[in-house]
């Protein structure tokens, strides 16, 4: 999801939209909900750092 919207239309989905998009997902409810943040907020992270890396070049 995060990698599609990057190629497709050059766009970083926020931590919020990914929660609110994975919300209604059965892997996403199965989990505690302090894994599920902790996944969303590092993912958020390394896609800052990788997407800033790439616009760089």
């Amino acid at each position: 999801m995060v990698s599609q919207s990057w190629i497709f239309e050059k766009r970083n989905i926020s931590y919020y939209d990914l929660q609110k998009t994975l919300s209604t997902q059965s892997d996403y409810q199965a989990m505690p909900a302090k894994v599920s943040q902790q996944i969303l907020m590092i993912l958020e992270k390394n896609t800052q750092k990788l997407f800033s890396s790439e616009r760089s070049l």
